[in-house]
């Protein structure tokens, strides 16, 4: 995906419902992370165990940050778990990163304060391990 100026610029999207708009306060795509170290030490006559990088990379969680609406919570119950494509678009280079294999795993209102902000909720989903396109 090529640099937006502005992340308002980036669009989500799912093909689990193509009629859910994300009318997103903040986005976090999801990361990759290498499986956990491998313990290749082979005796006892060494002062510290040795280590090598772990050959998986992991796919960690992505966020969305939305207006707590009911509507959109009733949309997200409808398809939790239920894999699809979600994708980042950013609307003014025209890119895109998709995650296929990913679905929807919460949706969880945050507190809400008694200022006038309004009520957000956050939308969590994960990815079956399906790098990024």
């Amino acid at each position: 995906m090529a640099i937006e100026k502005s992340g308002f610029n980036i669009t989500v999207s799912c093909s689990q419902d193509n009629t859910i708009v994300f009318k997103c306060r903040a986005k976090k795509r999801p990361g990759l992370k290498l499986s956990g170290k491998i313990d290749v030490t082979t005796d006892g006559t060494t002062t510290a165990k040795a280590y090598e990088p772990g050959n998986l990379i992991e796919v960690t969680d992505g966020k969305l940050t939305v207006p707590d609406d009911p509507a959109l919570e009733a949309k997200i119950i409808a398809i939790i778990g239920t894999k699809g494509t979600i994708t980042f678009t950013g609307k003014e280079t025209g890119s895109s990163v998709a995650y296929a294999n990913a679905w929807f795993a919460s949706y969880t209102p945050d507190e809400t304060g008694l200022d006038s902000s309004v009520p957000t909720a956050v939308i969590t989903f994960q990815s079956a391990g399906t790098l990024p396109s």
